[in-house]
């Protein structure tokens, strides 16, 4: 039942981007999207650093994040539609579609880094010292 319900999420959030980028076209999508991933992340992180931390304000957050999230990562197969012939279409779109997962782990990746670079004692950004652990 649960999986029925995301795919309906997911075909709708899908048919509202690309509604959006005919109505306001990519760079303003692009925009839209870029910022409200921007403004729930924020969100999130204010949620966590509040005394005592707001569960509401966090949960509002992944919700924005949740929304916008649809924009960068349901574009890429439209984008390649337009643009790209029948060969590139698959190299185009595996390129796109792998960005982010790439920028997550090189993101994830650098605090980790630098933290044993510079040989920081002290906790970084918290979850980062919990993760060294493991390794």
């Amino acid at each position: 039942m649960g999986s029925k319900h995301a795919t309906d999420y997911r075909i709708l959030t899908y048919r509202a981007v690309i509604w959006m980028v005919h109505h306001v076209g990519f760079r303003i999508s692009f925009l839209i999207g870029s910022a409200g991933l921007a403004l729930g992340s924020w969100l999130r992180y204010s949620g966590s650093r509040t005394s005592p931390p707001s569960y509401a304000l966090t949960i509002v957050g992944q919700v924005v994040l949740g929304m916008t999230g649809a924009v960068p990562l349901s574009l890429p197969s439209h984008y390649t539609n337009l643009w790209c012939s029948g060969n590139g279409k698959v190299a185009a779109n595996a390129i796109m579609s792998l960005a982010n997962p790439t920028g997550a782990l090189v993101c994830f990746d650098i605090p980790i880094y630098l933290k044993e670079q510079l040989l920081i004692d002290q906790p970084m950004f918290g979850f980062v010292d919990e993760v060294l652990i493991l390794y």
